[in-house]
This record gives structure tokens, C-alpha cells and sequence, in this order.
């Protein structure tokens, strides 16, 4: 279902997709199966590169940081949070990395539960190795 909603999305354009797509496609963000999260994070990355930056500040941004400040979620969907955001990250300029995507890293370093600071320490070295990467490696540094 997820699939065939960002594909809907890509087909009929971002506003179809933020009006009436987007909700369907982000409630899977906090599904229990992490392949389903998998799944969404590559959707979301397609989208993000379709649509570009300002969409994914405007649709994808205020969606992972709901997931991410709820408290009544798991660390597994604060997880999902930072893989997504890595994703979105490409289609992203430097300034809009360190406005959307650092601040949501830098609450990602001092979660209180280990696995999802974990999570974010596999994914630097990768990411550092992109122009976009470095901005965010640098901001997260101590």
C-alpha cells in the first residue's frame, strides 16, 4: 500500500501527493516491521528527489519530527527517523541540511537510549563522506 502511494505520488504530482497521499505513506513510519520502515525510507528518498528540497522541508521534515518527539514512540521509530532524514539529505542544499536535518541529529545524539544513538553513529561515516554529510558530521561533532 505504501508503495503504491508514493508511486501515486510521483505519478500525479506533489500536491496530490501532500493533499491526499502523504498521511497513508507516513503512517507506515510507524509500523512494527522494520522492513517496512526499510521500504518507506527508500519511497521517501525517491520522493524527495522527485519533488525536491522545499517539498521534502515542507511534507517530509514536519512528519519525522512528529515521529521523532512523541513520546509514547518506541526508540525503533526514532530509528526510522534518522535513516529517513539521511535519505532526504541528498536532495537537500548545505543551508537547508543545517536548518531541517542537523537539529533532529542533534536530538538523535542525546536520546537516552543507546540503539538510537548507535544508529546514528553507523550512519555518520557514510553520510560524512558527501558534501552534505560533512555539514552534518561537523555540526554533530563535541
Amino acid at each position: 500500500m505504501f508503495t503504491l502511494s508514493a508511486d501515486l505520488g510521483v505519478k500525479f504530482g506533489k500536491e496530490v501527493f501532500r493533499d491526499e497521499l502523504s498521511s497513508l505513506l507516513f503512517a507506515f513510519l510507524v509500523d512494527t516491521a522494520a522492513e517496512v520502515w526499510t521500504s518507506i525510507t527508500a519511497k521517501v528518498k525517491e520522493l524527495a528527489e522527485t519533488f525536491g528540497g522545499e517539498w521534502a522541508i515542507q511534507t517530509v521534515i514536519p512528519k519525522l519530527n512528529d515521529v521523532f518527539d512523541q513520546d509514547k514512540q518506541g526508540y525503533l521509530y526514532r530509528m526510522s527517523v534518522i535513516k529517513a532524514a539521511i535519505a532526504i539529505s541528498g536532495s537537500l542544499s548545505k543551508s537547508q541540511i543545517q536548518t531541517h536535518i542537523c537539529p533532529l541529529l542533534i536530538k538523535a545524539a542525546k536520546d537516552d537510549i543507546p540503539n538510537v544513538r548507535i544508529t546514528l553513529t553507523k550512519i555518520l561515516p557514510t553520510i560524512a563522506k558527501t558534501q552534505e554529510g560533512s555539514t552534518i558530521f561537523e555540526k554533530l561533532k563535541p
